[in-house]
C-alpha cells in the first residue's frame, strides 16, 4: 500500500481561487485535519534543505495566519475571517512546499495512511511531534541546525522559551496541545489499529518511508542517515506533552 505524490510543473495552477465560502460547510474533524496539513505544510518547508528567503516568507506568514484562525474555524465553522485566513495559510503554505520541498513527517504520513485508511492530515498530525523532536535532536545531548529553526518558529509565534532546547520543545509541545484540542490521538494505537496490525507492515512502512520523494533530498543532504536512524526506532507509547514525559522518539509512534 503506497501513496504517490504526482509532481509536475504542469500540475502548478496559474491562478488560485481562495474563497471561504466554498469551505463554509466542511466539517470540524476535516477542519481539523486539513488545518494541521497546513501547518505541516509549512514547518517542513521552513527547514527543508531547499528552503530559501522567499518560500522561508510564505511559510511564516502561513503559520502565524495557522495560529491565528485554527482553532477559530474548528470551534466556529461560520467564523468567515477565521475559514478565509486558512485558505490563505493553506495557499501560502503550498507555494512554501512547491518551492523548498517537505520532510519525513510527509514520506511516513503517505505511506502509514495508505496502510490503515487515515486521513492524510490527522496523519501528518500524530507524526509531526515525534518526528520534529528527532529532527531537532532534542532526544539527545547534541542539538541539530534544525533545532535553530524550531526555536525561529516558536519566537514567530511568541511561545519561546529562554533558549534553543526549550524553544524547540515549547514548539513540539505546542503542536501536542492542538492535537488534542482539535481533537486528534496522540499516537497510533488510539487510532484502533492493533499493535500486531502495526508490527505486520511496520518494515514495510519503513522501506516506503525512506524511498518518499518527500524524503529523497534528506538522505544525499544530511551528513548522517538520520532517516534510517528514525525509522528504526522501536515503537513506543509516548502521549505526555511535557518533556519530562519523552525519551527516545517513537517513530512510529505507536
Amino acid at each position: 500500500a503506497a501513496k504517490y505524490p504526482l509532481v509536475n510543473d504542469e500540475l502548478y495552477p496559474d491562478i488560485a481561487v481562495l474563497d471561504a465560502e466554498l469551505v463554509k460547510t466542511v466539517p470540524p474533524a476535516i477542519t481539523a485535519a486539513t488545518g494541521m496539513d497546513v501547518f505541516t505544510h509549512a514547518v517542513e518547508a521552513f527547514v527543508c534543505t531547499e528552503a530559501n528567503h522567499f518560500t522561508d516568507a510564505c511559510a511564516e506568514k502561513a503559520m502565524k495566519l495557522v495560529r491565528s484562525y485554527l482553532l477559530r474555524c474548528y470551534k466556529n465553522p461560520e467564523d468567515m475571517e477565521a475559514r478565509q485566513g486558512m485558505h490563505d495559510a493553506s495557499c501560502l503554505a503550498g507555494i512554501a512546499f512547491t518551492n523548498a520541498g517537505l520532510g519525513l513527517v510527509h514520506g511516513m504520513a503517505h505511506t502509514f495512511g495508505a496502510h490503515f485508511h487515515v486521513p492524510h492530515g490527522k496523519a501528518n498530525a500524530i507524526l509531526l511531534p515525534y518526528v520534529m523532536g528527532f529532527n531537532a535532536g532534542c532526544y539527545d545531548s547534541q542539538l541539530t541546525d534544525v533545532a535553530k529553526k524550531y526555536a525561529r518558529i516558536s519566537r514567530l509565534l511568541r511561545i519561546e522559551g529562554p533558549g534553543i532546547r526549550q524553544s524547540a520543545f515549547s514548539l513540539i509541545r505546542t503542536m501536542r496541545q492542538y492535537n488534542t484540542r482539535l481533537g486528534i490521538p496522540a499516537t497510533i494505537k488510539e487510532l484502533g489499529i492493533s499493535k500486531e496490525e502495526f508490527e505486520s507492515v511496520l518494515d514495510e512502512m519503513c522501506k516506503a518511508a525512506k524511498a518518499d520523494n518527500c524524503t529523497q533530498p534528506l538522505l544525499t543532504q544530511i551528513p548522517v542517515d538520520l532517516v534510517t536512524c528514525v525509522l528504526k526506532m522501536p515503537c513506543t507509547l509516548i502521549n505526555a506533552p511535557d518533556k519530562s514525559a519523552i525519551r527516545k522518539p517513537a517513530i512510529f509512534p505507536y
